[in-house]
């Protein structure tokens, strides 16, 4: 996303001061964590109904990355410790 980005500023069809990030639902995370790291870069966040609570979820679940199984289920697809971290 970093590079997504940085692409987009680079563009001479988009204004840098007027770049805005929208995320809906598990995507609502992405823009905000991107928006924290790119500082000034980002002017503005449109979030519809984010799920902010997952990177708490997953520490509440797996307290140190030791307790995170080699594979786990959620809902329908297994999933990697690398994952979590």
């Amino acid at each position: 996303m970093q590079t997504v980005l940085g692409n987009i500023t680079d563009d001479r069809f988009v204004d840098p001061e007027q770049v805005y990030l929208m995320g809906e639902r598990q995507g609502g995370l992405v823009p905000v964590l991107l928006a924290e790291r790119s500082g000034e870069n980002v002017h503005g966040l449109i979030m519809l109904y984010p799920i902010l609570v997952i990177p708490d979820d997953a520490r509440e679940r797996y307290p140190s990355v030791s307790d995170i199984p080699k594979t786990a289920r959620v809902f329908w697809n297994a999933c990697w410790p690398d994952l979590f971290c």
